[in-house]
């Protein structure tokens, strides 16, 4: 009877853990805790500072923390071989980037830390496109606000954790491989953000919608609602979903179900593209976030062999050695830090340093922080809004650069024949 209760004992444990997807154990370092910010306000600030900003305020406090640039936002200018991204001949583009961050709250249950971010997502780098570009050379500016909480723990996300996603075979591509599942109503109502639009002419903020773009004074913007964005990089560059508008891997697309029309975007040598929404964004990590000699440069990927060749070494190749540490490289929507592709130990994050969303958890067990980093495989940065479980062997077929976690635990219906197989063999010990 002893031995009958400790199996029982066993089969429990082992049950809980397969059917919640949990794996038993993780090669990640633990060493988030060395480098990742508190709650505070102080630490929202300081986070703020590592931004690319034009402005800087603490709305507890005036005037503005910093104005870098006298009219609010930066004029950058890029020398150009060919033509500029309106598709107009110039010895050298010219266009008008804003990013207005600043910091409120408490840091208590009533009153959260947020963080809001304000951007027209135009580069502080040479950039170029062909057809539809971005609008920034002219005298006003449109911007993009996010309200986001900052860098929330696992203990303030819902205790029903209605956002928490356990993947199996049959729901990875439905929301993986969907161009808008990175849509607000998808994020914990604890932290789901809030968004709006405004401009230095009107200077009131409007509903974010597919009405309020187009027309004076927010004809310079068409990115008809942020369904599509799961970040925002520290130069204000918009870091969308890895899913393109084309419904596939932005870079490595793939048929996959009953699409069989694999295209990709065409990407600039930062890696960065503005097709189809009149919006300069990425759709995974970007060497051009740090400094690099190709932000001097305005042409297609396709134009230098290595990018041609591999987007992944092109990126590798292009990111200085310092920053092939933990770093973050900005917030996603859910007010949580995207970090770069390396670890402490300047290896990149491999499949089972991460769950499927791309995140990792760290710090108090008993309320962790969760962060996402960046892979140099799908989805690249932000894959679902998590936490959510490891699966084994399972990925979404609309990418043709997918690497398998082979030391997760097994899909959710695998588990349950395990458990029932565990069930028997406990009942057959205990006749």
């Amino acid at each position: 009877m002893k031995s009958f209760k400790l199996s029982v004992r066993i089969f429990t444990m082992t049950a809980m853990l397969l059917v919640a997807g949990i794996s038993y154990s993780s090669s990640v370092p633990l060493d988030f805790a060395d480098i990742h910010p508190s709650t505070s306000i102080q630490d929202c600030i300081n986070t703020a500072r590592q931004f690319d900003y034009t402005i800087l305020a603490n709305l507890a406090n005036t005037p503005a923390i910093g104005i870098p640039y006298t009219n609010y936002y930066e004029t950058v200018s890029c020398p150009v071989k060919n033509k500029c991204p309106d598709g107009i001949k110039r010895s050298t583009c010219i266009w008008q980037r804003i990013l207005y961050l600043s910091c409120e709250g408490q840091n208590t249950v009533q009153y959260p830390v947020q963080m809001l971010i304000g951007t027209n997502s135009l580069p502080n780098h040479c950039y170029y496109t062909d057809g539809d570009p971005p609008i920034g050379d002219q005298s006003r500016y449109n911007t993009y606000i996010l309200l986001v909480m900052f860098n929330p723990t696992l203990l303030k996300q819902s205790s029903k954790l209605e956002n928490y996603i356990t993947f199996d075979e049959l729901n990875v591509e439905n929301y993986m491989c969907s161009e808008t599942w990175g849509k607000n109503a998808n994020i914990d109502l604890n932290f789901r953000p809030v968004d709006a639009l405004t401009s230095d002419i009107s200077g009131s903020l409007v509903l974010w919608n597919e009405e309020a773009i187009g027309d004076y004074p927010y004809d310079l913007i068409r990115l008809p609602s942020s369904d599509k964005i799961v970040g925002i990089a520290l130069n204000g560059v918009f870091i969308f979903s890895a899913i393109s508008i084309y419904g596939y891997d932005a870079f490595y697309p793939t048929s996959f179900g009953t699409r069989n029309s694999p295209k990709g975007v065409t990407a600039d040598l930062c890696l960065g593209t503005s097709e189809g929404y009149r919006t300069y964004a990425y759709h995974m990590y970007s060497p051009c976030i740090y400094e690099t000699s190709q932000r001097q440069k305005a042409d297609y990927c396709a134009t230098d062999d290595l990018c041609k060749k591999s987007v992944i070494e092109y990126a590798k190749f292009h990111t200085h050695s310092s920053k092939k540490v933990i770093t973050p490289i900005g917030i996603a929507k859910d007010g949580r830090f995207i970090y770069g592709p390396y670890n402490k130990n300047g290896d990149l994050w491999q499949p089972c340093d991460v769950d499927m969303c791309n995140g990792i958890q760290f710090g108090d067990p008993t309320n962790p922080y969760y962060v996402y980093v960046a892979t140099m495989f799908f989805p690249y940065t932000v894959g679902c809004w998590g936490p959510s479980n490891r699966v084994r062997n399972v990925v979404p077929r609309c990418s043709s650069n997918v690497q398998a976690c082979t030391q997760a635990i097994l899909s959710f219906y695998t588990s349950v024949a395990i458990v029932m197989g565990l069930f028997a063999s406990v009942l057959a010990f205990a006749v």
